[in-house]
């Protein structure tokens, strides 16, 4: 399943692709995930806890950069992850893209997700709950656009 979504964030694409391109701080900016371990400079396992209808469930993962072009500003990581209570696992290529939207920036995320268990008995509602992700993701790209610091 292909999931794409655009934002508009206001603030310069230089200070955007900063926390884009760095994945500690793009995880911060992701609703309900926590990088637990760092495991090398492209790799972080990571907890995912979202809420889809009735059902919230926590992934526990692995994060990896595959890509980056600074040039394009763009990015490919890919994303594997078990629910802990073993009902399910997802897996996605992600793709972010950014560019100057005269003083501010629109970013591109799309994702080629697959899903198995509980999350795949929700297909209709995931493009529903992406789109209210992804606009807080944008909120929060902002909020730590503003912070300016690096994450720790």
């Amino acid at each position: 399943m292909e999931i794409t979504n655009t934002a508009r964030i206001e603030a310069p694409l230089d200070r955007v692709w900063e926390v884009l391109r760095d994945i500690p701080r793009t995880a911060r900016c992701l609703p309900g995930t926590t990088i637990t371990e760092r495991i090398d400079a492209e790799t972080y396992r990571a907890d995912v806890t979202l809420k889809v209808g009735p059902v919230q469930l926590t992934y526990r993962g692995k994060l990896h950069l595959d890509s980056l072009d600074e040039s394009s500003h763009s990015a490919v990581m890919s994303v594997e992850a078990s629910d802990t209570k073993g009902r399910g696992n997802a897996a996605a290529t992600v793709r972010t893209a950014a560019q100057a939207d005269g003083g501010a920036t629109a970013i591109t995320v799309t994702a080629d997700a697959r899903i198995a268990g509980v999350l795949a008995q929700f297909g209709g509602m995931i493009q529903s709950v992406a789109g209210r992700l992804l606009a807080q993701f944008a909120s929060n790209v902002r909020e730590e656009v503003e912070r300016g610091t690096s994450a720790v």
